[in-house]
């Protein structure tokens, strides 16, 4: 049962307006259909990663003090682009 419910939940957490979905509509309106089917093929994909690495444990290998910052300024990397484009 317990099961069925989180499924449930998940797929009520799916339906809501967030920026990645308004990504993907202003995507399909100002380059296309294929061009928005592609960025959702890239969310879905980075979404599956995540679970898989939550799945796997990510914690214990973020643990390292390394792993961490090596992260860390991969993530400053990623703002600063996004900011630029």
């Amino acid at each position: 049962m317990a099961i069925v419910e989180g499924l449930l939940f998940g797929f009520v957490l799916q339906l809501s307006i967030g920026p990645v979905c308004l990504s993907v509509w202003q995507r399909s309106l100002t380059a296309g259909f294929w061009q928005a089917w592609l960025m959702i093929l890239g969310v879905a994909t980075v979404d599956a990663a995540y679970m898989m690495a939550a799945l796997w444990g990510i914690g214990r290998f973020l643990e390292n003090p390394v792993v961490g910052a090596a992260l860390i300024v991969y993530g400053i990397i990623l703002l600063g682009r996004g900011l630029v484009l």
